[in-house]
């Protein structure tokens, strides 16, 4: 019988593969570990069942669900964290769009979970890290806690393009209490996003939800935006 202790560091030495790498292929991991395919196919199931990783819709493995709960710790938490797939499912069943669940990072925004509406856009991936604030509404949502120094710096070394969108959308965001892009950035989407906070009241990640523009007019995308903010009140970290 197997030892328990080599396999258990087995299995924390490809934890620290996908964490470094995600997302990553089978093919690279088995680069990276050295692991014949049956090991690697048993801990990586293993994993998976355990949510401790999560492959995505390119077949590529990311971090999973249960490792940012263990992170927080306590009940309540676990409880917001390992819930939120079923709210944007219930999100996009309700207003057929795409949902995500962003964490911001100290290494950029973090797509934790999506949930794909078939019909509609894509959006990005699980395991999509990026500091493209001024990009998209919910980097929108993290550039306007910034201190004021903090986001004129990081806007100057920002894309033109990424700061006219921020330019356009970031104000909107401090006096509806949701950020929208309004289809500015991509002429054929529109994205909106709200903030989750922590038991501080601080903004540590975000709701967001995006549509063909075509069918998203401002009465959908403020029901949308309420909506999203009711949900956000259950995923308290």
């Amino acid at each position: 019988m197997e030892n328990t202790t080599p396999a258990l560091a087995r299995g924390l030495a490809l934890l620290e593969h996908v964490a470094r790498l995600q997302p990553v292929g089978f093919n690279r991991l088995q680069a990276e570990t050295g692991l014949n395919t049956s090991s690697l196919n048993r801990l990586l199931r293993t994993l998976a069942d355990r949510d401790y990783i999560r492959k995505n819709g390119d077949g590529k493995y990311n971090l999973g669900l249960k490792l940012l709960a263990l992170s927080y710790g306590g009940t309540a938490v676990q409880a917001a964290v390992q819930s939120v797939h079923g709210i944007l499912e219930n999100i996009r069943d309700e207003f057929g769009v795409t949902v995500l669940f962003v964490l911001f990072l100290a290494a950029g925004n973090y797509i934790l979970d999506k949930v794909i509406c078939p019909d509609n856009v894509a959006m990005r991936d699980i395991g999509d890290l990026r500091t493209d604030y001024a990009a998209n509404p919910w980097g929108h949502l993290r550039l306007l806690r910034m201190p004021e120094p903090e986001r004129q710096a990081f806007l100057a070394d920002a894309p033109p393009e990424h700061r006219a969108l921020f330019s356009a959308c970031g104000d909107g965001a401090l006096h509806s209490g949701f950020a929208d892009d309004r289809g500015l950035f991509f002429s054929y989407m529109r994205r909106i996003a709200v903030p989750v906070m922590d038991s501080a009241g601080t903004p540590v990640g975000a709701l967001a939800a995006g549509s063909f523009r075509n069918l998203m007019d401002d009465a959908k995308a403020l029901s949308l935006a309420q909506q999203l903010h009711r949900c956000a009140a259950h995923l308290i970290l």
